[in-house]
């Protein structure tokens, strides 16, 4: 080997980014083997998806899956790579961590451009808190389909930060065709696209969206028409699930003797069942979409102006919209944390905030081992996940008044 091409390996083993991707794969490798090949009965039921639409039957019309149309082109990729095998787990798992890998190639980049050098030990350890955040949830974290969705989002909002408006619409559009939850982001997008660089902007973002759009539902609007978004009806018929903050204040209810609750299985998943349920749940939607768009109503004034210029305030607005979901939403799986870390660690330099979500997937974590308690609505399973409610409502609280307490600065 010459000198120069030695030099050049030494120097790119010797770079702070490329041990940082070592450090991640390590500990990621060491995750998978030791707890989440994918091995899952939700993984199994994706498989089954990917078979019957590679024998030729049609997605909505000859059956019916619960996601929207993009998440199947997730479930496609793996099933064809394992070449129509047992192998689709790993596969998916293999599919997932690329994922994953670009939400951390991501989150470096846009740190990089933000937070000055490479050297700064800060980097280090925000990578670690997303490590250790994730890690917490990592029985499910390769077997479901959240990082893509978070990878697309992320990425996302970076590029729109990078002007790379038509990149921007194409991965917005294709994460709200794997999950829904982006679509309740768009204003915030939209404001911050047309401050980035007015008329222009906007119209090559939409046209980017058009295109995301265009990839994720061409396979299957020519053949199953409206039927694509039959999904809709599975969602809108769930009811309070087990987790969520919905289900928790029903549990505080039945433990004061105010509403006799029990928890029951339907739709795939476990939901709680009680006098108060029908009232609750139809507060769900309006509530939902007030604790999601009120933190992008106060962060309109700063959104792609002079004092976001490095996309801080822009993850801050973000992550109390996302932490407002958690909070609103009749649904709430531990896999949604991802969604969350990080545009948080973006977003905030105080670690012990950070440190909250930490404690937010430990109290999940320890959850997964009360499950059974939980279904029992036992004492102690409904004190942790009261915790883990009140620790999401402080930080959200704390959220919003950051965005009210910001001023936007003048434009030179």
């Amino acid at each position: 080997m010459s000198a120069a091409a030695t030099r050049l390996r030494d120097g790119v083993i010797a770079h702070p980014v490329f041990a940082m991707l070592i450090f991640w794969l390590a500990v990621r490798l060491v995750q998978v083997f030791a707890f989440d090949w994918g091995e899952t009965d939700v993984v199994k039921i994706w498989a089954a998806y990917a078979r019957m639409w590679s024998e030729g039957q049609i997605p909505y019309v000859d059956f019916h899956p619960e996601y929207p149309p993009a998440a199947l082109l997730l479930f496609r990729a793996p099933y064809a790579l394992a070449g129509g095998g047992e192998g689709f787990a790993p596969a998916f798992v293999v599919e997932m961590m690329l994922c994953d890998f670009a939400i951390v190639a991501t989150f470096i980049a846009w740190w990089l451009r933000t937070r000055g050098p490479l050297e700064n030990k800060a980097l280090w350890i925000a990578l670690c808190i997303y490590i250790a955040q994730t890690f917490t949830i990592c029985r499910v974290l390769y077997s479901s389909f959240d990082l893509a969705v978070t990878a697309a989002m992320f990425a996302a909002v970076y590029f729109a930060y990078r002007d790379r408006f038509i990149l921007c619409g194409f991965l917005f559009a294709c994460a709200v065709w794997i999950k829904l939850w982006p679509a309740l982001l768009a204003p915030v997008c939209l404001v911050l696209v047309f401050r980035r660089g007015g008329l222009r902007s906007t119209l090559l973002a939409a046209g980017g969206v058009a295109l995301g759009t265009a990839a994720s539902l061409g396979l299957f609007l020519p053949r199953a028409g409206a039927a694509v978004f039959s999904f809709l009806d599975y969602h809108s018929a769930r009811g309070l699930h087990l987790e969520s903050t919905w289900a928790n204040v029903i549990m505080v209810l039945h433990l004061l003797k105010r509403t006799v609750a029990q928890a029951i299985f339907e739709y795939g998943g476990v939901s709680i069942s009680a006098d108060a349920g029908p009232m609750l749940a139809a507060f769900t939607t309006p509530v939902l979409l007030l604790v999601v768009l009120l933190p992008q109503l106060i962060g309109l004034r700063l959104i792609g102006g002079a004092r976001d210029r490095d996309g801080r305030i822009g993850a801050l607005v973000i992550s109390a919209a996302i932490c407002g979901m958690f909070l609103g939403s009749k649904i709430f799986s531990p896999h949604y944390l991802v969604w969350l870390t990080p545009f948080l660690l973006i977003a905030c330099s105080r670690w012990s905030l950070n440190l909250v979500l930490l404690a937010v997937g430990a109290l999940t974590a320890e959850m997964y081992y009360h499950y059974g308690d939980l279904m029992q609505l036992d004492v102690r399973a409904i004190a942790l996940i009261t915790a883990r409610s009140l620790l999401l409502l402080g930080l959200f609280v704390w959220m919003l008044r950051e965005l009210w307490r910001l001023k936007p600065m003048p434009e030179r």
